[in-house]
């Protein structure tokens, strides 16, 4: 080094530098070079512009991506609303993880009631789908002790045709001795 120029930082050392700008065409010898030159720069100029617009449209599609995320995220419509079922797939009660199929199959099983503000498109409310989750959630079953009269125990609803379904068969054995200990007792 002539001691002239600073020392270059590590990260700038290993990056060529493509500005042609700084070197004075005159002192080029050869024609070639200096339109091979100018045809570098006018590339690197091209590219310069290419990479702008392409992070222009990056960054418009990232804003209107995000303004629609938020847009779904807090849609907050009040209670009575009629909402098509595209909209009702967003509310936050179903937290994005239901499909309109899902909202359709529950109608046609009369589980979700609708709202006919025409007859080709169904509505359904806010309010109708908080009533269909609650109605689709698991109620606790009471639990039966063995030292409880045979009158106290509570006759259980068959839900279907299949008998036993959602017990085990460990469950239905303790159930049945306890039922036969209290027989037992009251017989006594």
């Amino acid at each position: 080094m002539d001691g002239s120029s600073p020392p270059l930082a590590d990260d700038e050392a290993d990056e060529p530098d493509w500005d042609f700008s700084k070197i004075d065409p005159r002192k080029i010898p050869s024609p070639v070079v200096r339109k091979e030159i100018a045809w570098i720069s006018l590339q690197r100029d091209g590219w310069r512009k290419e990479y702008e617009n392409l992070a222009e449209q990056m960054e418009q599609i990232l804003l209107d991506t995000l303004n629609d995320v938020l847009a779904a995220r807090f849609f907050d419509p009040p209670e009575n609303t009629p909402l098509k079922l595209e909209q009702a797939v967003n509310l936050p009660e179903l937290l994005n993880q239901f499909a309109v199929k899902t909202l359709r199959s529950a109608i046609e099983r009369g589980q979700l009631g609708t709202i006919r503000v025409n007859s080709k498109n169904l509505y359904v409310s806010r309010k109708q789908i908080q009533d269909w989750i609650a109605s689709c959630q698991d109620q606790p079953s009471p639990r039966i002790s063995s030292g409880s009269s045979q009158s106290s125990i509570p006759a259980q609803k068959k839900s279907s045709s299949r008998e036993g379904t959602g017990q085990s068969s460990t469950d239905r054995s303790s159930l049945a001795r306890d039922s036969a200990l209290n027989l037992v007792r009251t017989l006594k």
